[in-house]
Formats: structure tokens, C-alpha cells, sequence
């Protein structure tokens, strides 16, 4: 079986658009985007996107945050712990 893993084909992709090449340029709903769809909407579009992407960062760094916590609570309460014993 030469099915390559998901984590292989898909490492190289730049899924937070870190790349702005790929972001602007390579980008599959700009690239083939009907022409007769130029409008307002096309502007709240971009504004739906940008209010997306940034709740995924804010959820991503208030997870990053959360397990930093939750890892410093578990870390004294194991000290604590192992000081007891």
C-alpha cells in the first residue's frame, strides 16, 4: 500500500496563510471566481473572512494560554504533592 499519510501530504500546506503568495495569488476562491460576481458582497465577503481569521487566532491563542495555566496548576500541584509524600 503507497497511500502516503495525511500528515505528510498535508504539512506542506500553509493552512494559516502565513504565506502571502499563497494567500493572495494561489488562492482557489479568487482564481476562479465567476466574473459576474462583482459587488458590495464581494467587500462584506473580505470583512466575513478577516472577522473569521481572527477568531481563529483569538481561539488559538486563548488555547495556547489555557494549556500554559493549566500545565503551571498541574506542575504545583504535583510539587505540592510529591513535597507531602
Amino acid at each position: 500500500m503507497d497511500d502516503p499519510a495525511y500528515k505528510a501530504l498535508n504539512m506542506p500546506k500553509d493552512f494559516n496563510h502565513e504565506n502571502a503568495y499563497e494567500f493572495e495569488e494561489k488562492n482557489d476562491f479568487l482564481v476562479h471566481k465567476s466574473d459576474l460576481i462583482e459587488s458590495d458582497e464581494d467587500d462584506l465577503d473580505d470583512l466575513d473572512f478577516e472577522i473569521q481569521y481572527e477568531i481563529v487566532e483569538k481561539a488559538e491563542r486563548f488555547m495556547r494560554e489555557y494549556d500554559q495555566k493549566k500545565n503551571k496548576h498541574k506542575r504545583e500541584k504535583n510539587r505540592k504533592k510529591s513535597a507531602v509524600d
